[in-house]
């Protein structure tokens, strides 16, 4: 029963606009995205402050998946989506560092 209310339950989640601003247009430059090499980082971080020859150019970190010792995921993104990706970061540690504290009432 359980195996067929979780899928069920994540189906019907209404999913919320995001705070994140639109992602920009690729812009139309004679550099053929397939000749960018890919550039790999050790964490998020790391990935913001990378220099990039080309805006669209991926940024990859590796993840190891929890429970192996060998297995590692790899997330490449270029580096706009990265800053997107910190910024909801950061808005989320400072949502939860804010939770406790309620509405002021004087």
């Amino acid at each position: 029963m359980l195996e067929f209310a979780i899928p069920l339950a994540l189906a019907l989640q209404v999913s919320t606009p995001s705070d994140l601003p639109p992602a920009p247009a690729p812009e139309r430059s004679d550099v053929d995205l397939s000749e960018l090499k890919k550039i790999y980082v050790k964490d998020s971080s790391a990935a913001l402050r990378v220099e990039v020859s080309h805006p669209l150019q991926q940024v990859c970190v590796r993840k190891p998946v929890l429970g192996s010792r060998v297995k590692v995921r790899t997330v490449c993104q270029d580096q706009a989506s990265w800053k997107a990706y910190q910024l909801a970061r950061d808005a989320d540690a400072d949502e939860w560092g804010n939770g406790r504290r309620g509405i002021d009432v004087k």
